[in-house]
């Protein structure tokens, strides 16, 4: 659908039946959404209205993302799979015009979650160490 952004257009279904469309810019709801019922004058109000889509779309990445955080704290090495499998996702589910900036933001947030994940990691190897250290002390001092 290649629409002016803020205009209402007859989108036409494959068997004929008249459906307006609205189109709007602003950053929150970008793009075009069906609409049932409409006045020209309303164009952005019911833009605002009908473009819950994208923002659910949002949300559940993120619910994905905060699922992978806790999955990587337990398992490690899926992280890298999963986090590729959710690009993909995203690219795959949020149409091509308005990804960029959604794929930016959740590429910087990934980058965050194994930055986090490896320095969780780190604290982990360091408290093995320190209780193998620990340990041998104790060994030492019953021997």
């Amino acid at each position: 659908m290649k629409l002016l952004a803020d205009e209402i257009q007859d989108g036409r279904w494959a068997n004929g039946v008249r459906q307006p469309i609205v189109c709007c810019k602003t950053q929150a709801n970008y793009g075009c959404y069906y609409v049932i019922r409409y006045r020209r004058r309303h164009a952005r109000s019911l833009s605002i209205i009908t473009a819950i889509t994208l923002r659910i779309v949002i949300i559940i990445i993120l619910i994905i993302i905060m699922i992978i955080v806790v999955v990587g704290v337990v398992v490690g090495k899926v992280v890298g799979v999963v986090v590729v499998v959710v690009v993909v996702v995203v690219v795959v589910v949020v149409p091509a015009t308005k990804t960029i900036i959604i794929i930016i933001i959740i590429i910087i947030i990934i980058i965050i979650i194994i930055i986090i994940i490896i320095i969780m990691m780190m604290m982990m190897m360091m408290m093995m160490i320190i209780m193998m250290i620990m340990i041998m002390i104790i060994i030492m001092i019953l021997k």
